[in-house]
This record gives structure tokens, sequence and C-alpha cells, in this order.
């Protein structure tokens, strides 16, 4: 009983903490079938987090969230720029839309923010790589 109850604390851990699918520089998705990661975070310049989650297999697409103080939020964010392999994008309300998408992707998202006070902007940046073919979810949270 003790154990079940130890490994259920901890599993509610790793989800609200965000463990389970956020993280930092050099980051890695679980493994697929054939041993390669679900995605790779190869570098990444003023982002404090950042989340990848693959919401369905419906079709391919990439999908760019932007996050402060845990809210939605792109008021602050300006110059968005997604270079990658394959796909068009769209801008819907509050999301960058990366559609017919060709996976695997590499690509690079960059955009300017400003600072928690709006004293001064600064340059973010992430190299990412997706090899999972599905919709993707990437939060970015500054």
């Amino acid at each position: 009983m003790k154990q079940s109850l130890l490994t259920l604390a901890t599993a509610s851990l790793l989800l609200i903490s965000g463990c389970a699918s956020s993280g930092s520089a050099g980051g890695n998705g679980s493994s697929s079938n054939d041993g390669e990661k679900a995605y790779n975070v190869t570098s990444k310049r003023n982002i404090q987090r950042y989340t990848f989650n693959k919401v369905s297999n419906d079709h391919n697409e990439i999908q760019f969230q932007f996050k402060r103080a845990g809210m939605e939020n792109i008021s602050n964010i300006s110059q968005i720029n997604v270079t990658g392999t394959s796909g068009s994008q769209r801008r819907q309300m509050n999301t960058v839309i990366i559609s017919s998408v060709d996976y695997p992707y590499t690509g690079e998202i960059t955009y300017q923010m400003t600072t928690k006070y709006k004293m001064r902007t600064r340059d973010a940046k992430m190299e990412f790589k997706i090899n999972e073919p599905g919709v993707w979810k990437i939060t970015l949270i500054n």
C-alpha cells in the first residue's frame, strides 16, 4: 500500500512539474519503437521552458503557443519567424501553425519578446527536430 502511494505521489509530482513533456536545451522526447527520440531540442536561447506534446495522429502539423506567468500571451511577442524543412506557416489567434509538415522535421523558431517589466526586448531562439508524424503542440514559456 505504501509503495503504491509513493509511486502515485511521484507520478503526480512529475505531471505537476511538467517533467514528463518539458525540458531545456538538449531535451529529448521519449523513444519511438525504432529507438529514435520523438523530438530533440538542439539549442535554445532566452526561453525559460518549453513543452512538446503530441496531440493526435490525424494529420501533420506543428502548433506554437507562447506563455508568460502561466497564461497564454502573445502580446509581448513580435517578429516571429519559423523556418524548417517543410510546411506552410499561418497564424490563428495566439498560435503559429505550420501545416503540411513532412517528418522528420528540422526547424528553428526565432522571435522578440519584451522583458517582464517591458523595459527592453530580447531575442529568443530554439532549434529542434521532430521525428514522429502527427499534430505537435510546442509551448514556449518566457
